[in-house]
């Protein structure tokens, strides 16, 4: 069960000030923190079986609860905090705070320690190895100096020895491949975490696992899709790992999952990382510009676009045009010759919408959509503009 915000049982929408509520103060972190004895992990167990989050969620206790050999050579106890850990960092009235209390409370050290004293057991201790990564990942999210802690403290070189372990998307356990991903996503957010990554080994391993995703006969988690996805756009944003990722196979392969497992590729919660990372290996890059033209993705971008199923992944896939078409003519010129302006004015201008009866009317107030969606007609004004002006 998910923790409470506070400790009286208000509801989550409730968010009690730094005086109400103990989890805000997060007593004991900073430089004048009293010294507390070892936290006992019977006493901390009890108190999560119990929902008394005001004391669970002290910086301190958690830390210690990574040292505490009573913890780190019990495998389930060992979960149970790194799982308590991810949970508390995400809660969204007071993750944000937690994260940085965490941080300064020297959660990093133990973290990554467990982490590369574990990673060689990844077979035997799957769910150990899973559960830190959680944590790992729930500390850096929108946190650039945990970030970049992890990296000082060395956790990119496990990392990258654990990437180069899964031979393909789909291996198992399929437990462990995703949080691999996403901690290398996440982590790469910082740019000299982003360089290190940027090591053959894990170019090399990324490209071996995108060719296995474009396997249609293959059943391929989206979740796990998307993490790959986002950590090849994630790397990609370094000029030196996406000159790297173009003097391989990474591109065609991209192009062949595209075409050969489109389901996969812009499946709802895949198409904006996917786009995302054309977006990223093609930026200022006219040799991978060219090695995209090459590997055929312009007519397949350009049927997506008239077929208008990806809602609001176009605005994506319009960034991805945007950036193969910069400052390169040629693309230009073979979007143009797939007719897709012509294609997209004669194309319905208003979409089709799921049948059935009308819904009936909402009586809460009208809210904005998030997705604006353009007419094809509007995309063909736009894309014109965009392909004259190369």
């Amino acid at each position: 069960m998910l923790p409470r915000e506070n400790g009286s049982g208000e509801s989550p929408n409730s968010a009690p000030s730094e005086e109400e509520h103990p989890i805000l103060i997060f007593s004991g972190v900073g430089e004048h923190a009293s010294p507390e004895p070892p936290p006992d992990y019977d006493v901390f167990h009890q108190r999560v079986l119990a929902e008394d989050w005001d004391r669970v969620c002290q910086p301190t206790t958690l830390v210690g609860l990574l040292k505490n050999p009573a913890v780190t050579s019990n495998p389930e106890a060992l979960i149970e905090v790194a799982n308590v850990i991810a949970i508390v960092s995400q809660n969204p009235n007071f993750g944000a705070r937690l994260r940085s209390a965490l941080g300064q409370a020297g959660v990093v050290v133990p973290l990554t320690r467990l982490f590369i004293e574990n990673s060689p057991s990844a077979t035997s201790r799957v769910l150990v190895i899973g559960h830190i990564l959680n944590a790992v990942v729930s500390l850096c999210a929108n946190h650039p100096q945990n970030q970049a802690a992890f990296g000082r403290e060395g956790i990119v070189a496990p990392l990258t020895a654990l990437l180069g372990t899964i031979p393909d998307i789909n291996t198992l356990p399929g437990e462990l491949v995703e949080p691999v991903l996403v901690a290398i996503s996440h982590l790469s957010s910082d740019p000299d975490n982003r360089a290190a990554f940027g090591e053959p080994a894990v170019i090399d391993s990324l490209v071996r696992i995108v060719a296995s995703a474009a396997d249609p006969a293959r059943a391929t988690d989206p979740v796990v899709a998307r993490a790959l996805l986002s950590a090849v756009s994630q790397l990609a944003l370094d000029p030196h790992n996406r000159a790297s990722f173009g003097r391989t196979a990474m591109i065609p392969q991209l192009v062949r999952l595209l075409v050969s497992n489109q389901a996969l590729a812009t499946h709802p919660i895949v198409a904006e990382a996917f786009f995302s990372a054309i977006d990223h290996l093609a930026y200022r890059s006219p040799q991978n510009q060219t090695v995209f033209r090459q590997a055929g993705i312009v007519p397949v971008l350009a049927d997506l676009l008239v077929a208008g199923r990806l809602g609001p992944a176009t605005r994506s896939l319009l960034g991805a045009i945007v950036k193969l078409t910069d400052a390169c003519p040629e693309n230009g010129a073979a979007f143009l010759g797939t007719r897709l302006l012509d294609r997209l004015r004669a194309a319905p201008q208003v979409r089709p919408g799921p049948g059935g009866p009308p819904p009936p009317p909402d009586p809460r107030p009208a809210r904005p959509p998030i997705f604006q969606p353009l007419a094809p007609a509007q995309l063909a004004d736009e894309l014109e503009q965009l392909f004259r002006g190369q």
